[in-house]
């Protein structure tokens, strides 16, 4: 009897619509760090890469040599049929160079040249 009086009491407290201020305590010490858990499962072994061999070197600007460091000529290089050249700007990164009219402004070295299939370049 006495816990049904109480519960009444409290609903009946929680009821007015008074809103009630909370104090937050201070923050208590850290805990001792727990043990190390097991180690997972391996996982399963992933599929084999596409073979892209052979890799060939393709250079856009025909007229060009590079003559350490006056004069740089673009390169490009050519798997699987496809050209990629690799850009350093933007923390550097790879791209195909579908065929199509391309400029290259390598330093001291610049030039039109046109991408045909198969890794075909001609100026």
């Amino acid at each position: 009897m006495k816990y049904l009086i109480a519960v009444v009491i409290l609903m009946s407290l929680s009821a007015c619509g008074k809103d009630v201020q909370y104090v937050t305590g201070p923050v208590g010490a850290t805990g001792a760090q727990g043990p190390a858990g097991q180690n997972g499962s391996d996982g399963t072994n992933g599929t084999n890469g596409t073979n892209a061999s052979p890799i060939t070197i393709v250079q856009f600007c025909q007229s060009c040599v590079t003559h350490y460091p006056d004069t740089f000529a673009e390169i490009g290089f050519c798997s699987n049929g496809s050209i990629y050249g690799t850009y350093s700007a933007n923390d550097g990164f790879s791209s195909e160079i579908v065929p199509g009219l391309y400029s290259s402004n390598g330093i001291n070295c610049s030039c039109t040249f046109t991408v045909g299939a198969n890794c075909a370049v001609s100026n």
